[in-house]
C-alpha cells in the first residue's frame, strides 16, 4: 500500500509546531519498544482531545532518532488498534536519512462518544503535553452532545427488532426512522423494518445508548445486574450513562446490591470495577 506521507510531510510536521508538543501532536523516542497499553492511551487521549497525530522515533525537542517498533508487522497494527479501541487509526513508515519515523493519524472521537482505553486509564484525555483522566463534567458533557430518549416500551421493540433481524409491522416506526436508528428494507407488501448501523455505532459500547427516564429502583437495579452479567463487570461511569444519573445515585444502588450478596466491587480508586458474586 502506497504511504501517504512524504519524508518532507514529516520534516513539515515538525517544523510546523517549532519542534514542540500540542495537543494534537505527540513525539515518542520508542527507539526499540512502545508498548500496547501506552499506544492504546494514546490514541484514545488524542481522540478525546479532537484527533491529531503521534509520531515515534522522534524526541521531544522534533530531533529524529528513529525507530524499530512494529518493523514488519505494521500493517497489522491498525486491525489491532481498532480491535481495541474501534476507532479507525492509519499508520505508516517513514525513512528519513536519520531513521525509521512510524506516524499515527488519529481521527477524533465518534459524536456522542468517548474512547474508551481500558489500559493505565480507563478514560484518557491530552491536555497539553499529558494525558489525564477525562474529568466528570467533560463526561458528562460528551455522552450529551445527542441524547437519545427512549422509554422501556421502545427499547423492548427494538430489541424485538434486532433478535428478529427485521419485522412488517413497527408501533414506534415514525420515530425510529427520525432518529435513523431503524431502516426500511424491500418495497410493497415485501417491506420491513431492521436495525440500522447507526444504531450499532450507538451501542458500539458496553453501556446502552438510551437514556431510560422515570424507572423504579429495582428496576435500575435490574439493569445494573444485567449489564454486569452480560459484560461480565461493569465500571461506575457505565452505570451512570445506562441509568442516565450522577455518581452519588449510583453508589447507592451498588451499595444495596452489595449488601444483599449481588456483586462485588473489584480493585480500587478509578481502576474498580463490579462483577457477580459467586
Amino acid at each position: 500500500m502506497k504511504n501517504t506521507y512524504t519524508p518532507q510531510d514529516i520534516d513539515e510536521i515538525i517544523n510546523s509546531r517549532n519542534a514542540a508538543e500540542g495537543e494534537q501532536l505527540e513525539f515518542k523516542e520508542a527507539k526499540i519498544n512502545f508498548s500496547n497499553t501506552d499506544r492504546a492511551d494514546y490514541c484514545a487521549g488524542i481522540a478525546n482531545a479532537g484527533g491529531g497525530k503521534m509520531l515515534l522515533g522522534i524526541k521531544n525537542d522534533g530531533e529524529i532518532i528513529g525507530t524499530a517498533v512494529y518493523t514488519g508487522t505494521i500493517q497489522k497494527v491498525p486491525h489491532e488498534i481498532f480491535q481495541t479501541l474501534k476507532i479507525h487509526i492509519k499508520v505508516e513508515e517513514i525513512y528519513r536519512k536519520k531513521g525509521r519515523v512510524v506516524i499515527f493519524e488519529i481521527p477524533p472521537r465518534p459524536y456522542a462518544t468517548v474512547v474508551k482505553s481500558s489500559a493505565k486509564y480507563r478514560y484518557p484525555i491530552r491536555v497539553g503535553e499529558s494525558l489525564t483522566e477525562i474529568s466528570d463534567d467533560e463526561f458528562r458533557r460528551i455522552i450529551n452532545e445527542k441524547q437519545v430518549k427512549l422509554n422501556i416500551d421502545e427499547i423492548l421493540e427494538l430489541e424485538k427488532i434486532r433478535v428478529n433481524d427485521g419485522i412488517k409491522i413497527v408501533t414506534n416506526k415514525d420515530k425510529f426512522l427520525d432518529l435513523g436508528i431503524l431502516e426500511k428494507v424491500g418495497q410493497g407488501r415485501g417491506t420491513k423494518y431492521t436495525i440500522s448501523r447507526k444504531y450499532y455505532e450507538m451501542v458500539d459500547k458496553t453501556w446502552k445508548f438510551t437514556k431510560i427516564h422515570g424507572l423504579p429502583r429495582s428496576k435500575n437495579k435490574d439493569l445494573i445486574l444485567s449489564h454486569i452479567e452480560k459484560h461480565k463487570k461493569g465500571y461506575s461511569k457505565d452505570f451512570q450513562l445506562l441509568l442516565e444519573t450522577g455518581p452519588d445515585n449510583v453508589k447507592n444502588l451498588l451499595s444495596e446490591l452489595k449488601k444483599i450478596g449481588k456483586i462485588k466491587c473489584v480493585g480500587k480508586n478509578r481502576h474498580a470495577y463490579w462483577v457477580l458474586n459467586d
